[in-house]
């Protein structure tokens, strides 16, 4: 339960301030994921970020640029936005949570109920983070998951960026996906390469790597690349869904993504 609520006005108040407190403190955007289950926060501390300016989306020469604090539903509403990334913004079903749940948020949480990782991940976006020392650095978002650091400020969606779709399956409109699958296509200097993210087939959204491999090679068949990915991924039963269907239905929206692309691409 939270006891304490800090407000910060600068970024680097913000660090010294979880420096201090350690591992008793979190940041805190809206509080959406932080105050419910099952993302609700033990931390004594809250460390708000409301007041430090991490809000707006921005196009410059490398993509875009969005900032941490910026809702899923300011990304739904802002049409020059590339509609892979709004598409997956919007897969939160309810307005009221949209407006609510920030980008920075949903990195930072990356549990299975954030359904705009797999496209963040598949797209190869990057976070832009503020770090103890005074300055900043950028990773993407796959190496944050495997080492999160510092405090993310913005999420950049690369200019190299061509396509994005996300599936998913679910038993209600506003429940959790039993598999979400995003794919995404970029090209850089007349090459193109896939990126396949999915959610759902292990505790946080993972990519494909493997898979990515055997499709930019053009190797692959509709039935080889089902089972390509079956083999890549590794889903346990639960209360949504057995491991051996949420294996099945992957590789089946994998390849119906891969045959929507080719069809959009003709």
């Amino acid at each position: 339960m939270i006891r304490e609520f800090l407000q910060p006005e600068t970024l680097q108040e913000a660090l010294v301030l979880k420096a201090q407190h350690g591992d008793q403190a979190v940041f805190m955007a809206s509080g959406a994921r932080l105050n419910a289950t099952p993302t609700k926060t033990t931390k004594p501390v809250a460390i708000s970020l409301s007041g430090l300016g991490l809000k707006g989306i921005e196009q410059t020469g490398e993509g875009w640029e969005l900032g941490a604090l910026t809702t899923l539903q300011q990304i739904v509403d802002h049409v020059e936005l590339p509609e892979g990334l709004r598409e997956a913004a919007g897969l939160i079903f309810s307005r009221n949570m949209r407006n609510q749940i920030t980008l920075g948020g949903e990195v930072a949480v990356n549990g299975t109920q954030c359904q705009v990782i797999p496209a963040l991940l598949a797209m190869d976006a990057e976070i832009e983070l503020a770090i103890d020392s005074g300055g900043s650095c950028r990773m993407t978002v796959e190496a944050w998951q495997q080492q999160s650091l510092g405090l993310i400020t913005k999420v950049i969606i690369p200019s190299t960026l061509h396509y994005c779709r996300t599936e998913k399956v679910v038993k209600s409109c506003a429940g959790l996906p039993i598999v979400g699958v995003s794919l995404a296509v970029n090209e850089k200097e007349g090459r193109r390469s896939f990126g396949i993210a999915l959610v759902g087939v292990t505790e946080k959204a993972v990519r494909l790597h493997d898979v990515e491999a055997m499709l930019n090679d053009g190797s692959l068949t509709r039935e080889g690349l089902e089972e390509a990915v079956g083999k890549s991924v590794f889903p346990v039963s639960d209360h949504l869904g057995s491991a051996e269907y949420k294996r099945h239905i992957s590789g089946v929206l994998v390849g119906l993504l891969i045959e929507e692309f080719n069809s959009w691409s003709k």
